[in-house]
């Protein structure tokens, strides 16, 4: 996710179809304990997202229950947009700790920035889009 101009074009090149789970963390945490924001795309974020993702999946935040599903799926589709904390949305290891309000404490432009940052931040150049 931090370089999807690079990714979409040699995904093209070998006729290769991109996806991304728009609710679930993934793997590792920083020394500080905080995500690495990799795996997670804002409601608000996904028409951003869709000139470089071919499939967007969703994780039900309540194992099996279908109902949580169909809520998730028309704040993704429909509403387009989620005024609480990530927490609510987002399902995997340590999820409940994810307490960030992603209306109010994420920058504006976030997904816009993060796309093709290229992880300058671990290159020694400076960057705060991911804690923001």
């Amino acid at each position: 996710m931090f370089d999807l101009d690079r990714v979409k074009a040699i995904a093209n090149r070998r006729d290769k179809r991109l996806w991304c789970h728009c609710n679930r963390l993934f793997g590792r945490t920083k020394p500080d304990n905080k995500y690495y924001l990799h795996a997670f795309v804002r409601p608000e974020e996904v028409a951003a997202y869709s000139e470089y993702i071919d499939v967007f999946i969703l994780s039900s935040v309540v194992p099996n229950d279908i109902t949580s599903l169909d809520t998730l799926y028309d704040i993704y589709t429909k509403e387009k947009k989620w005024d609480g904390t990530l927490a609510t949305l987002v399902v995997g290891r340590d999820a409940a700790n994810f307490n960030i309000d992603g209306c109010r404490l994420m920058a504006k432009d976030w997904a816009k920035h993060r796309m093709n940052c290229k992880r300058r931040c671990m290159k020694g150049q400076s960057c705060t889009i991911c804690d923001s």
